[in-house]
């Protein structure tokens, strides 16, 4: 039995408090259970967190659900229209890789085929407006620049917080954007490109 999608059955409660959830789990196992059935649940990730990758902490719900599920699969979107990205979340009694799967989604046969292992996810979740911002505040900085200058851009001339910079300056780090040449002294290390149209 296919359940698409989890929160449809959970009749507009507060999915993310674990006595409402505990509902709906508890009545797909008692149906498991006496019909001698496997289920597959579709359930949805919270919007915030995109660019933390694949996590089970951002499912939607409560701890409960994770807690019952017996395997979770993690499948998103990325920013090349034919591509996704999947990784095993949890299961039981299995070793599983802790790996990204790179998935082309073919649109006119409705079929995803996977194309290996990447190393390069962080890159797919970046959205195109963070990609237009981050493009912007390297437009204005020289092949190799400090702390400081990275944060007179962000804020001065971008008009955005402390926080901001400081938060693109993790980012970009970690997407490899930038590198770190030395406390407080980056450099510059991919270019900042458009997603397929």
């Amino acid at each position: 039995v296919i359940i698409d999608c989890l929160y449809n059955t959970c009749d507009n409660e507060d999915i993310s408090k674990n006595h409402n959830i505990s509902k709906v789990t508890d009545r797909i196992t008692e149906l498991r259970t006496n019909y001698d059935i496997t289920v597959f649940c579709i359930h949805h990730m919270n919007k915030y967190g995109h660019q933390d990758g694949l996590i089970i902490d951002r499912i939607a719900g409560g701890s409960a659900l994770q807690n019952w599920a017996e395997h979770i699969l993690l499948i998103s979107r990325t920013n090349e229209a034919s591509s996704r990205l999947l990784k095993m979340g949890k299961t039981r009694h299995t070793e599983f890789n802790d790996c990204y799967y790179k998935l082309d989604w073919n649109s006119e046969k409705f079929w995803l085929s996977n194309l290996g292992v990447t190393e390069d996810w962080r890159k797919l979740l970046i959205t195109d407006e963070k990609k237009t911002c981050w493009g912007n505040v390297l437009r204005d900085l020289n092949e190799s620049f400090t702390k400081m200058d990275f944060k007179n851009v962000v804020e001065n001339i971008m008009g955005m917080t402390e926080r901001t910079a400081t938060t693109w300056i993790k980012q970009m780090l970690r997407a490899g954007v930038i590198n770190k040449v030395n406390h407080g002294l980056y450099e510059k290390n991919l270019e900042i490109v458009k997603s397929e149209e």
